[in-house]
């Protein structure tokens, strides 16, 4: 038999909130790793740069976005929680 167990929620909030905070950098980085690899097919270190600064900024604007839904997703984590507590042993109306 499954109980409710109200860390479960913190617990998923706290693991969302770590995961986002890495997620622009990733992506970020992601972004200038591809554009400097697009960028070598030309064999040109200026078109190389361009490129892995252009899709560096792509990527960090992906990953800012990413982690903010992740941040939405445990604030809604903790609102349920919140609500839990706070109506937890109350009395039901009539």
């Amino acid at each position: 038999m499954v109980t409710y167990d109200s860390g479960l929620l913190q617990e998923y909030a706290d693991r969302l909130h770590r995961t986002a905070a890495g997620t622009e950098l990733m992506y970020a980085v992601g972004g200038v790793l591809t554009g400097a690899s697009i960028g070598l097919v030309a064999r040109d270190v200026q078109t190389t740069a361009v490129a892995a600064i252009l899709v560096g900024a792509i990527g960090y604007i992906v990953g800012r976005a990413m982690g903010f839904r992740l941040k939405l997703q445990a604030q809604l984590a903790l609102c349920q929680a919140q609500i839990e507590k706070n109506t937890r042993g109350g009395e039901r109306p009539r």
